[in-house]
């Protein structure tokens, strides 16, 4: 959150003129003078490059590492900024507007590393739990898969083959969820090990080629089964084959006219179709 006026101007006119420079006082009050004006126009990164320079001349100068604090501060560069604050407090021991800008920058600093714990913790605890799910589903798949090879050509075998392909379908959307989490995971924890939680990303193509044999399967077993032209609807409107998914779609609503979410997909198809985005 940005911080209005970190340093007060008259605590700000104190420590530019209040401490006297002897080697090159000129130069570095000038600086100063120009950080500040840029602080105030909220130049955030003008206001630091002089600030810095400043520091340069003199590394104990109290207004140029009270300047370069608050810009820091500011911008949410929580650990440079205290060290800066802590320079400047003993610079000025004593100074209880110096010690407050250091308390309030800590406290902040632990507040974020608290929300950030959590948050780590929560990524870690959604992750074992849809890799959980991801392995429990592969199990249900190979079982399907039995099945259907005991008996591929069975008029009953069509919803095993349905089944099937919604299964794969539902793993690439809990695939795609855990890479989601993973890849916040790893920016809050560099440590995570990314390729630890992650299957190769090439399956998921696999899976929706797959996927649309067994639908295509299933209605050959049972031409009037809506949930295969459904699913293969789904997996060709993912493909970009719009037209496709909308004659697929529209089946199911034929077949289906209770299936409200057949028709919401082939009125979402229709849409994209007509909006020219692919």
């Amino acid at each position: 959150m940005k911080l209005a006026q970190v340093v007060p101007v008259v605590l700000l006119s104190l420590l530019v003129v209040g401490v006297p420079q002897v080697l090159g006082a000129e130069s570095i009050n000038q600086l100063l003078k120009k950080g500040w004006e840029a602080r105030k126009e909220d130049r955030y990164l003008e206001a630091e490059h002089v600030f810095r320079k400043a520091i340069e001349l003199n590394s104990k100068n109290l207004s140029a590492l009270t300047g370069l604090a608050s810009v820091l501060h500011d911008q949410g560069q929580l650990d440079e900024a205290i060290v800066l604050y802590r320079q400047a407090v003993q610079a000025a021991p004593g100074n209880s507007t110096l010690q407050g800008y250091l308390d309030k920058a800590v406290a902040q600093r632990s507040q974020i590393q608290t929300v950030r714990s959590h948050h780590i913790r929560t990524l870690r605890s959604q992750i074992k739990t849809m890799s959980a799910n991801r392995d429990a589903l592969v199990a249900q798949l190979n079982t399907v898969r039995a099945l259907i090879q005991s008996a591929p050509n069975k008029p009953w075998s069509y919803k095993a083959y349905v089944d099937l392909g919604n299964a794969l379908i539902w793993q690439n959307q809990i695939e795609e969820s855990i890479a989601i989490s993973a890849r916040e995971l790893v920016r809050l924890d560099p440590t995570f090990n990314y390729a630890s939680v992650i299957s190769d990303s090439s399956n998921e193509d696999q899976r929706r080629v797959e996927a649309i044999a067994l639908y295509q399967t299933a209605i050959r077993l049972n031409p009037t089964v809506a949930d295969a032209y459904f699913g293969l609807g789904n997996v060709l409107y993912q493909q970009n084959k719009v037209d496709d998914a909308i004659a697929n779609y529209r089946k199911a609503s034929q077949l289906n006219p209770r299936d409200v979410f057949a028709q919401k997909q082939l009125e979402k198809a229709q849409r994209r179709l007509g909006s020219g985005v692919k």
